[in-house]
C-alpha cells in the first residue's frame, strides 16, 4: 500500500547549507545563500523560500530545520546578513481566511520593522533535538525593499538532556535524516544495539481481540511482526498510571503503553482499531484526546476568538510530554496559551505512524481487513493504480478560490506523468454523485477532493448515497472539505450524530475507499487565494 501511494513525490530544491565548524563543541554555524526576488503572482517571491504570513504582510521565508548535538539544546541565536536593495516594492497584503463562512484577517502593518527570522521553537523526533527557525531574507522599511542575498546563523549551544524516547536505531537516524539541514550533525549521536521486537502495534477493544488477529496473521506473512493488545488490558495495568487525575484517564493510560512499546518493542506502527463516538459509550472504544485550537498563530491569518476543540489521534503519536504543561482544560496550545512555561504544549513531531479504524463491529472489521489487504495485493500492473481522480466543486471563495478545480490545479505538478489524471469540476461543467459514481465503480487509485461538507455529506453524497457504489477496486481519498471526518460525529454547536460521519461510512462499508483523510472539524480555505492552509496540508501531502 505505502509504495502505491508513495510513488507520487517530489525532488525538493534547498538553499545551500554548510557548515564553518561542524565539530565546534560550542556553538552551529550556518551560511545561507539567496537569489534576488522575482515579482510573482503572489508577490515577492525567492527561490527556494516559503510564503509566509509576517505583520499581515505576505512575505519569503525559508524554514530550518536544525540538528542540534546530542545532549545539548540551543543558547543565543545570532543571525547577520549582507543586505542589497531591491526597490519600492511593496509587499502584497495577506488575503482573509474563510473558517465556516467567517472571514478572519489581520490588520497589515508596514511600519513594522521586519524581522530577519523567527524562532520556532525546539522540538524532539525519536530522541533528536531539532531547532526550528523561519529565516525572512527580506526587509520592507519606509517604502523601500532590501533582501539578504547571503545570511549567517550562528547558534551557542548549552548543556540540555538525554531523551527517553532516544533509541539509537538506524531507521531513526535515517527518518530523522529525511527533516534536517545539517545531516553532519547526525554523527554526533550514539548508535545503540537495536530494541525491535515488533513493528506493527494494533490496539482494539476486547471483544475484537480475535476479529484483528486475522489482519495480524497477513501482517506476520509478510515479515512485518505484529502485537494485539487490548485497551482493558493497557488500563488494568498500573505501570500506565499517574498520580495526577488529569493524567489518568483512558487516553494518557494508552498513550503511556505506546510509549512502553515504542522504547522496549521497537514499534514504528499503530493501529487505533476502535471507533471513538463519545456519545455513544458502547463505540467509544478508544476515546480521542480532544486538542484546543485557535486561528491565533496560523501561518496566514489571525483571530483571538475562533476556537474549537479537535479530536485529534497526533495525541498517540508524538510521544514527547504530556500536551498540557499548565494542566488545564485546554490540551496541545500553542507557546501563547501555555501559562506554564510559554512553549508550544504539544510537540508534533511523530514518534509514530498512527491510523484508526472506526470499528465498532465485527462487520465493519471485515470490511476494512478485506478492502485493506485487497488494496495491498493489487497489482503494480493493475491498470487501475496508475489512474486519478481529482474533484472540484463551487466554493464561492472569490477570485482563483471561488473554484475548487483551481485548487486541485495546483496538486498537478507533484504527479509523475505515467498517471492518469480524470477531473471533475464544476468550474468546466457542474457534475453530480451520479457522475462521480459512475468514475469511482471504473476504478480509480487516488481521489483528491475539494468543495464543501458536512459532518454526514461530502464528495456530494450523503452517507445513504454510497449505496451507488459498487467498486471491488478501492481507492485512498484526500480531501479538503469541512466535518466530513468527524470520527466522533460531532457537528455544530456541540451536538452528536447517532449515524457515523461520511468517513466511517465511505471506509467502512463494503465498497468504497479504503483509508482516507478528511477533516474532524472545519476546513481553512482562503478569500481570493488558493495558497490557504488547508492547501498547503494538501499539497505537502502529495509533494511527499
Amino acid at each position: 500500500m505505502i509504495k502505491k501511494i508513495a510513488a507520487i513525490g517530489i525532488a525538493i530544491l534547498f538553499l545551500v547549507t554548510f557548515p564553518v565548524s561542524p565539530k565546534n563543541e560550542s556553538r552551529i554555524v550556518l551560511n545561507l545563500t539567496f537569489d534576488k526576488p522575482v515579482i510573482g503572482d503572489e508577490g515577492i517571491e525567492m527561490k527556494g523560500c516559503k510564503s509566509m504570513d509576517v505583520n499581515g504582510l505576505i512575505l519569503p521565508a525559508k524554514p530550518l530545520h536544525i540538528l542540534l548535538p546530542y545532549g545539548k539544546d540551543a543558547g543565543k541565536i545570532k543571525v547577520t546578513g549582507k543586505k542589497v536593495y531591491f526597490g519600492e516594492y511593496k509587499p502584497v497584503e495577506a488575503k482573509p481566511l474563510i473558517l465556516n463562512g467567517i472571514k478572519i484577517k489581520e490588520k497589515a502593518d508596514y511600519e513594522k520593522a521586519t524581522p530577519m527570522y523567527q524562532k520556532v521553537g525546539e522540538y524532539w523526533l525519536r530522541g533528536y533535538r531539532i531547532l526550528v527557525l523561519n529565516i525572512l531574507p527580506l526587509e520592507y522599511k519606509n517604502g523601500k525593499t532590501y533582501y539578504y542575498s547571503r545570511i549567517k546563523v550562528e547558534i551557542d549551544l548549552k548543556d540540555g538532556e538525554i531523551n527517553e524516547l532516544y533509541r539509537g536505531m538506524e531507521r531513526d537516524r535515517e527518518w530523522v535524516r529525511r527533516y534536517i539541514d545539517n545531516p553532519w550533525m547526525l554523527d554526533e549521536y550514539p548508535m545503540k544495539e537495536s530494541c525491535q521486537t515488533y513493528e506493527y502495534l494494533i490496539i482494539t477493544g476486547e471483544k475484537f481481540k480475535n476479529a484483528f488477529q486475522k489482519f495480524a496473521e497477513y501482517k506476520e506473512e509478510h515479515g512485518i511482526k505484529t502485537k494485539i493488545a487490548t485497551v482493558e488490558e493497557i488500563i488494568a495495568n498500573s505501570s500506565f498510571w499517574n498520580a495526577n487525575p488529569l493524567f489518568n484517564d483512558t487516553q494518557a493510560k494508552i498513550r503511556r503503553f505506546i510509549r512502553y512499546a515504542y522504547q522496549n518493542w521497537g514499534i514504528e506502527y499503530v493501529l487505533l482499531g476502535g471507533d471513538g463516538d463519545v456519545a455513544n459509550e458502547s463505540s467509544n472504544i478508544i476515546p480521542p484526546r480532544y486538542l484546543y485550537a485557535t486561528c491565533y498563530g496560523l501561518p496566514l491569518g489571525k483571530a483571538d476568538k475562533l476556537e474549537a476543540y479537535i479530536p485529534s489521534d497526533v495525541y498517540y503519536a508524538c510521544l514527547d510530554g504530556d500536551f498540557n504543561t499548565d494542566e488545564d482544560d485546554k490540551w496541545g496550545e500553542n507557546a501563547s496559551g501555555n501559562s506554564a512555561t510559554h512553549e508550544d504544549e504539544a510537540d508534533l513531531y511523530a514518534e509514530v505512524w498512527v491510523g484508526r479504524a472506526c470499528v465498532d463491529s465485527i462487520k465493519e472489521i471485515n470490511n476494512f481487513m478485506n478492502k485493506t489487504i485487497s488494496y495491498e495485493e493489487s497489482s503494480e500492473d493493475d491498470r487501475y493504480i496508475m489512474q486519478i481522480l481529482l474533484l472540484g466543486e463551487y466554493l464561492g471563495f472569490g477570485g482563483e478560490a471561488e473554484w475548487g478545480g483551481n485548487h486541485k490545479d495546483n496538486v498537478i505538478p507533484f504527479i509523475p506523468y505515467s498517471y492518469n489524471i480524470t477531473t471533475l469540476y464544476d468550474r468546466i461543467s457542474q457534475w453530480s454523485k451520479y457522475d462521480l459514481a459512475k468514475k469511482l465503480n471504473n476504478g480509480v487509485n487516488i481521489v483528491n477532493h475539494d468543495g464543501h461538507g458536512w459532518t454526514t455529506y461530502a464528495l456530494k453524497m450523503r452517507n445513504y448515497d454510497l449505496h451507488l457504489l459498487n467498486n471491488t477496486k478501492y481507492f485512498f481519498l484526500y480531501s479538503q472539505t469541512c466535518l466530513a471526518g468527524s470520527f466522533d460525529n460531532w457537528y455544530p454547536e456541540n451536538h452528536y450524530y447517532e449515524d457515523d460521519c461520511f468517513a466511517e461510512h465511505l471506509t467502512l462499508d463494503e465498497h468504497g475507499a479504503f483509508a482516507c483523510i478528511m477533516n474532524a472539524r472545519y476546513g481553512l480555505g482562503r478569500e481570493n487565494s488558493t495558497d490557504s492552509p488547508g492547501e498547503r496540508y494538501d499539497l505537502s501531502f502529495f509533494k511527499a
